[in-house]
């Protein structure tokens, strides 16, 4: 039987510090046939001239945003199995093989992947995105926890399911892969397949508020579909809720955070119990993004959900008391002790922890503290 051809989609728009690696990477791939396909969007800083001494198809003409140019690309593809990566990231040694081979295993699957790294500009890892069996309610529940840098699809799915929604900036792979998992079983293997570079130019660190509300609108039309639990439909609305308050509370953006807040707790916290729901966001405050932030931009983080207009007064307790224990924990005893009488103030639950009354105590209690 013959080797099935893959189909990889490159979408491009003045790429050119960055694109030959990405071209090296498909290039030098341990798997044939394998046709790259490079959809530029009229580039003027190079990536042209990178391109045409690589072996890749390409065209290079204006359009809409990076899902029309993949849109352009999935037209083009030729490929039983598609794989689609960005002009800044690379795919990992071996990944074509693995991919397909994952595939052929499973006649069932239509999408696979495995972990991806995060890199630098510089090609060093920061960090690794680490993968699990996936169904649709995880991607409901979590985000997106699939790299497309480090997953590949059958045609057959995108036959099924449609393109990428043109009318997405931000979470066009989200929205995708939303609709697949919907459609078709997918299934996570063991090792590296793609790398996904973290950089000041990518639309990942320019504009993370941005992302959420597409990520509201596209887990809203998915949820329409019913093909969930209630329950889990439920939990899905309230978390992507508290990440569009927590992006508009780092903007301070407090109309929206308020109304985004009020939303995700209308009913049981999304997360569980106050404390886990105060940890999570604790959590997020200290990795907005694909990477963590040091920890006094943390605490500001945090300090600025606590800003929130008419935020529930067991979510502010919750926070303060977490806050307390952070601030306790670097010896600032002055915040430990502000934060601590907070908490014990606003939230009755706080009052029967030990721990914060300890804090609170032994920060009144430090030699130069007022007290509260």
């Amino acid at each position: 039987m013959s080797a099935p051809l893959v189909s990889i989609i490159t979408p491009a728009y003045n790429s050119a510090e960055f694109i030959g690696a990405t071209l090296a990477s498909v290039a030098g791939q341990d798997y044939a046939p394998i046709e790259h396909i490079v959809v530029d969007g009229g580039s003027t800083d190079g990536t042209l001239e990178v391109v045409r001494a690589a072996s890749a198809r390409w065209v290079s003409e204006p359009d809409r945003g990076q899902s029309d140019a993949l849109n352009k690309g999935l037209r083009l593809a030729r490929g039983e199995i598609i794989g689609w990566v960005n002009a800044d990231d690379t795919y990992a040694p071996g990944a074509v093989r693995a991919g397909v081979a994952a595939l052929q295993a499973a006649p069932a699957v239509g999408l696979v992947f495995a972990d991806c790294l995060w890199i630098d500009a510089a090609g060093a890892t920061l960090d690794r995105w680490h993968t699990r069996p996936t169904t649709l309610s995880d991607l409901l529940l979590d985000g997106c926890v699939i790299a497309h840098q480090a997953a590949f699809a059958r045609r057959s799915v995108f036959e099924r399911v449609g393109e990428f929604d043109a009318t997405l900036r931000y979470v066009m792979d989200y929205d995708w892969l939303l609709r697949a998992l919907a459609a078709f079983p997918a299934q996570g293997v063991e090792g590296v397949w793609g790398h996904l570079r973290v950089w000041e130019g990518t639309k990942t660190s320019q504009a993370q508020r941005a992302f959420w509300p597409e990520n509201v609108a596209v887990i809203e039309r998915l949820l329409q579909q019913h093909l969930v639990a209630p329950e889990v439909a439920a939990e899905a609305r309230g978390r992507v809720q508290l990440q569009l308050g927590l992006a508009a509370a780092w903007a301070e953006d407090w109309p929206t955070a308020s109304q985004a807040f009020a939303t995700a707790l209308a009913g049981a916290p999304p997360y569980g119990a106050w404390p886990a729901l105060a940890e999570t966001i604790t959590a997020r405050c200290q990795r907005p993004g694909y990477l963590a932030v040091s920890a006094a931009e943390a605490d500001a983080r945090l300090d600025s959900v606590l800003r929130v207009p008419g935020l529930r007064a067991e979510l502010r307790g919750a926070l303060h008391t977490v806050r307390a224990f952070r601030a306790w924990q670097r010896h600032d005893h002055p915040a430990a002790r502000r934060h601590a009488a907070a908490a014990l103030r606003m939230w009755p639950a706080a009052r029967r922890n030990r721990g914060l009354w300890s804090v609170w105590a032994r920060a009144v209690l430090r030699p130069g503290s007022a007290r509260s």
